[in-house]
This record gives structure tokens, sequence and C-alpha cells, in this order.
């Protein structure tokens, strides 16, 4: 229900003459207060697996954002062939680091993890949360929708995984897959 009011919200305001312009972003924050560092391992595999294909689906402005960087070119894997990572190492790669008070670089990335970890690993009392950030600003219902629909689905999928996903995704089928899609 909220998800079909959200989106006839965008659609009143769009209808009302409103817009949004290239620096706009849609920012989509979905709750994982039942999530463990651990479990935050098999999300980060899947966005793995998927990011390069998320930001080719975008215009290539949202891509170079400096709002809404790749996981993968901020903090780099060892992705050569052979080498395996678990949830918890992936987990500890890619947890925020603050190296100032207010540091902002973690925020700006597409799978922003800050307020998960500022609640887990910190124990501050916080929404307990991670947010897409790669989506470019809309007020299309149908948009709206399915861009939070995707984003769920992806967190939900991760949720009860029950293996770690492959942090590539070479095919159409395998983003599928990784995506819970498949």
């Amino acid at each position: 229900e909220d998800l079909i009011s959200i989106s006839k919200v965008a659609e009143r305001l769009r209808n009302h003459g409103l817009k949004v312009n290239n620096n706009c972003g849609l920012h989509i924050h979905v709750e994982v207060n039942d999530f463990t560092t651990h479990r935050m391992g098999y999300l980060l595999a899947r966005w793995m697996a998927v990011e390069h294909w998320l930001f080719n689906s975008v215009p290539f402005r949202r891509g170079t954002s400096v709002y809404c960087r790749a996981l993968r070119h901020i903090r780099p894997l060892n992705e050569k062939v052979g080498v395996k990572y678990t949830a918890d190492d992936l987990w500890e790669h890619f947890k925020p680091e603050y190296k100032t008070y207010g540091s902002q670089d973690y925020r700006r990335v597409a799978l922003n993890l800050c307020n998960f970890y500022l609640e887990k690993d910190k124990q501050r009392k916080r929404r307990c949360t991670v947010e897409l950030r790669l989506p470019e600003g809309t007020l299309r219902g149908v948009d709206v929708k399915n861009w939070v629909r995707f984003f769920v689905h992806l967190v939900e999928t991760s949720a009860h995984d029950v293996k770690l996903s492959a942090l590539h995704s070479p095919k159409l089928d395998d983003f599928f897959n990784a995506a819970g899609l498949g």
C-alpha cells in the first residue's frame, strides 16, 4: 500500500508541474534491523554481482556522479581467479570507515551502508537501513515503484540466501540470478 501511495504522490507532483534535474537522485532506504554483519556480506556479494549492470542501466551522468560512486571503485577487491571471499570478509572489506567526524565519503556510494554500520558496529541508535542512491531522480510513479521493488527484492533475497553469490555476472542470466530474479 505504501509503495502505491508513494508512486501516486510522485505522479501528482509531476502532474502539477514539478520537475527534477540532472543533479537529483532517487534514494531508497530499506530497513535491515534483522541483518547481522555476516548477513550483510551476502547482500554485498549480490551487490558486487549486479553493480556493473545497474551502473549501465542508468544515464552516464548518474554513474559518474560523486554522490553515488561504485563500491568496487572506492574499495577495489582482489578479483583474481581463485580468490575466494566469505561473507565476513566482504563486510570487513566494505564496511564504512570514518576518517574524520562527519566524513561523507562512505555515504556517497551507490549502496550506502552507513546507517547499518552505525547501528550494528558502533551501536548508535539510528534507523538501521541500507540505501540505494544510484537511480536518477524521477517523478514517474512507475520508475519509483520499480526501483523500490527491485531494491527491496535484492535485500530480501540476501536475507534468505543460503550460499554466497559469485561476485561477477558476465551474462544477463547471471545478473538476473544474482538479483534474485532468475
